[in-house]
């Protein structure tokens, strides 16, 4: 996925050139028989596609996800992405406990590896989360800004080294580191849903953004708002 702007000139300056790889997009852990399991968001290991449609800039896939040795699946994942004719990526979870045990400390995540100004640029960039409107910042002297935001707001983040930053069993929790760069950066946030009984479902929405300037970019995640209430249904 490519989101770019075009000058006067019909001349295209990428400020976001794969924006996702092998470890991004949603994540969730959580816990079933006392292990604790990782969902990657590109694994294939328990997943089950159960459907998946496009239209006009917007994606939907519905998944199911059985740990193993488990008798049958745990959660039902509904992932919608929307990008089309503005630098602008919508992205939701839905995530619906479909066992019929309670599923114990359920967390979600969204990850990005994002090489601004494309991937020749990708090693000056720099990120920050601002504790104050939760949101990341991330920068490159092309120039770029983009932001992250997200409804609800994120319960942990951490922007760093885009080959470092991960999630596993050992450390579900994300780290709260609020700086990095200048680098290769990737940037996540974390949503603590705790335990979700039988039928429960918790949702997630992010708004990423790009401008040439960070009041654009800041700009536009009112506008990425008001499109993902439109968009999004």
């Amino acid at each position: 996925m490519r989101l770019g702007l075009v000058d006067e000139a019909r001349k295209e300056c990428v400020l976001l050139s794969r924006p996702a790889d092998y470890k991004g997009g949603f994540w969730v852990t959580y816990t079933v028989n006392n292990t604790r399991v990782v969902w990657e968001s590109m694994s294939k290991d328990g997943t089950r596609l159960v459907s998946s449609d496009s239209h006009r800039g917007r994606v939907d896939v519905t998944l199911e996800h059985t740990p193993a040795a488990h008798p049958g699946p745990v959660f039902r994942q509904e992932v919608t992405a929307w990008s089309y004719d503005r630098p602008v990526l919508l992205a939701r979870s839905r995530l619906t406990n479909i066992s019929r045990d309670t599923v114990r400390d359920v967390k979600t995540y969204f990850l990005m590896d994002l090489d601004l100004g494309g991937y020749e640029s990708c090693r000056d960039d720099t990120a920050t989360f601002d504790t104050v409107s939760a949101m990341v910042h991330l920068s490159d002297e092309c120039p770029v800004h983009v932001l992250m935001a997200s409804r609800p707001r994120a319960s942990r983040w951490d922007v760093g080294s885009a080959i470092r930053l991960a999630v596993d069993r050992d450390r579900p929790d994300l780290g709260n580191n609020s700086q990095y760069g200048p680098g290769d950066v990737a940037a996540a946030l974390q949503w603590d849903h705790g335990d979700l009984g039988p039928g429960t479902t918790t949702m997630v929405d992010v708004a990423v953004t790009a401008a040439r300037t960070y009041s654009g970019a800041l700009s536009a995640v009112a506008e990425a708002w008001e499109l993902s209430s439109r968009e999004l249904r």
